[in-house]
């Protein structure tokens, strides 16, 4: 971590022994800390997040709060995040590909999105920070 600026580290984990996941530990300088109503001008965020590769419970509701989605926005835009085509979910929810699309289009409206993959790199993005067992 080079001082002033930051970094991030990856903490590993054997999770077969201690069923832990592994963890992305990022700090960065607070800048205009004082702008928050912070006290101190030397401020640093940190964050800890767990490295995982299936979609946290509760993630339908909170994109569907977080970007005003209807229910089966939600849905699909979940699905996709974790990893299915729009194919697949269109079978798996019994609705037409171009019904699906529909969805699509208006999620992208709502999110200010243009494609599938810049939508799932911002719902990735937006995971909410929760405690985990």
């Amino acid at each position: 971590v080079i001082p002033g600026v930051g970094g991030t580290l990856l903490v590993p984990s054997d999770r077969r022994q201690s069923g832990l996941a592994r963890l992305v530990l990022s700090v960065a300088p607070f800048v205009d800390a004082r702008a928050y109503g912070l006290a101190s001008e030397r401020c640093a965020v940190v964050m800890v997040t767990e490295v995982a590769r299936r979609i946290p419970d509760g993630f339908e509701l909170h994109v569907r709060e977080l970007f005003d989605l209807t229910p089966a926005e939600a849905r699909l835009a979940t699905e996709l995040a974790s990893g299915r085509s729009l194919k697949e979910v269109a079978a798996a929810s019994n609705i037409t590909v171009k019904t699906g699309r529909t969805y699509l289009e208006r999620i992208f409206a709502k999110t200010e999105t243009r494609q599938q993959s810049e939508l799932v790199a911002l719902l990735k993005s937006t995971e909410p920070l929760t405690g985990r067992r």
